[in-house]
């Protein structure tokens, strides 16, 4: 009854995770991304596939753009709106997160906008995230902007992550090569 939801990285998209799905997971399985005009698409089909596998995508077919006009807010909110799309469409609310890179700020944001939505996420496993930052990133627009270890969004969704963590089950997080600072004192 549970959905396992695979978020890509920076510049990638609902295909990066197909060949590991394919190759040891199942090779049936949903997608789910934005279109160009910014509407979700999928190709659900109840009868079609038996497991609840989806791999998703937070950004628009317009990867360039993305670049450099999107933020991880406004993807937070999008991976919000593809749970809650997967959710009316399978009437199942509980995920398992597997998420890379910048994909595992993302989806730890988006945990944390409510304590619905952190109640929804059983299990999250971020793979080569950067919970601190990027340290060379330069950018001054967009996601690039929000990676900086000096960000805004970096700041404040540490802050919050480290609020529902203390007051709930630690449990629900894992990590692989990556730093965590919850394990490692400075």
């Amino acid at each position: 009854d549970i959905n396992l939801i695979f978020i890509h990285g920076i510049a990638g998209g609902s295909e990066d995770w197909k060949p590991l799905v394919e190759n040891h997971i199942s090779n049936e399985f949903y997608t789910m991304r934005y279109n160009f005009k910014g509407d979700l698409i999928h190709n659900y089909d109840d009868k079609v596939v038996s497991n609840n596998i989806w791999l998703i995508s937070y950004y628009t077919k317009n990867t360039l753009k993305e670049s450099f006009l999107g933020n991880l807010s406004q993807y937070t909110n999008r991976l919000d709106s593809i749970l809650n799309q997967i959710t009316k469409l399978t009437g199942r609310s509980k995920f398992v997160l597997i998420a890379h890179s910048m994909g595992g700020l993302v989806a730890r944001n988006m945990m944390v906008q409510s304590p619905k939505r952190w109640n929804s996420i059983y299990k999250i496993l971020t793979v080569g995230t950067p919970h601190k930052g990027v340290k060379m990133s330069v950018g001054i627009t967009g996601q690039f902007r929000d990676l900086s270890p000096k960000s805004k969004f970096i700041k404040e969704l540490n802050k919050k992550w480290s609020l529902y963590v203390s007051q709930t089950d630690y449990n629900k997080w894992g990590v692989i090569g990556s730093y965590h600072s919850i394990h490692h004192t400075e």
